[in-house]
């Protein structure tokens, strides 16, 4: 290739030498890495804010939209089961969150009158109780202003990592959330 301007002028990939182990990823994106595991020992799950705004973002992409409307339903699922959100929450009467997350779980394969106003309370209550249960959104930085979406699912006392997407990092993305002054 000649040293042409144009030849000068292409951006050089970058490269970034992390120490991570030869099996990063196991069965369904399961992250396997220790040195990622390792630090998301130290993270916080991604504030229910910044899911949103990342949420946010992605939508406006087409390709972004299943990501979107994934990270948009772990958001909700996190504010609706809060504890000081849950008397709220509770009192709802035009969104079943029991029945909503028992669907998600399940595929949809019951009726929504399937379970009982008690059994959708003490539901949501034992969802409240044990948020470490609950599935959690982590944004793992990694370089040039990427993160690494990460789900977490705990299945008994065993809390298994899902690599659920590449995205900007939830951090550097400015805020999308534009609340009128007055409601």
């Amino acid at each position: 290739m000649e040293n042409t301007e144009a030849t000068q002028l292409a951006p050089k990939p970058a490269t970034v030498l992390v120490a991570c182990s030869d099996t990063i990823f196991g069965r369904g994106n399961q992250l396997k890495d220790p040195v990622l595991l390792n630090q998301l020992e130290i993270l916080e799950p991604l504030p229910p804010v910044q899911a949103a705004n990342l949420a946010l973002f992605l939508v406006s992409f087409y390709g972004n939209r299943p990501l979107a409307f994934h990270v948009a339903e772990l958001t909700l699922l996190s504010i609706a089961t809060h504890p000081k959100v849950q008397p709220a929450t509770q009192g709802a009467s035009s969104f079943d969150l029991a029945d909503w997350w028992e669907d998600l779980c399940d595929g949809g394969d019951e009726p929504s009158d399937a379970m009982t106003p008690q059994l959708r309370a003490q539901s949501l209550k034992q969802a409240a109780d044990d948020q470490s249960v609950l599935p959690q959104l982590f944004a793992i930085p990694l370089l040039a202003g990427l993160a690494l979406l990460v789900e977490s699912q705990t299945k008994g006392e065993k809390t298994s990592y899902f690599v659920i997407g590449v995205s900007p990092d939830p951090a550097t993305i400015p805020s999308l959330l534009q609340l009128p002054a007055r409601m």
